[in-house]
């Protein structure tokens, strides 16, 4: 059973070490087959997740550069990118709320006038 928090790869590794123990207690002519499992799929995801930020983060200092005209200005505004989002979730975890709570509250915010801010 996955608890609230756990690491997924390694509940479901536990879990395949597990059955590999039992399947040795059953009989020969007993087989365990997996009904479904998703860690292919859910690497995969994490794999896409990753080449995209990467790709994006570059795209984002390419064209900061090019409007900047300066290397070191861009390579500075874009720093301030991943800098406040880290900030943000800092804030969320020791506030015990999750982004997807916050996320909603962020695009209230930003949908009000500057002059009720």
């Amino acid at each position: 059973m996955m608890l609230k928090g756990a690491n997924s790869a390694d509940v479901v590794s536990r879990i395949k070490e597990k059955m590999q123990t039992i399947q040795k207690s059953l009989p020969p002519d007993v087989i365990i087959e997996p009904y479904l499992d998703r860690t292919d799929l859910v690497n995969r995801a994490i794999t896409t997740v990753e080449k995209n930020l990467i790709e994006g983060a570059l795209i984002v200092i390419f064209v900061l550069v090019l409007f900047l005209g300066n290397l070191r200005a861009g390579l500075i505004v874009a720093s301030a990118i991943p800098s406040d989002k880290w900030k943000k979730v800092c804030s969320l975890d020791k506030a015990k709320w999750t982004y997807w709570l916050a996320l909603p509250l962020g695009f209230l915010k930003s949908q009000v006038p500057l002059s009720q801010a």
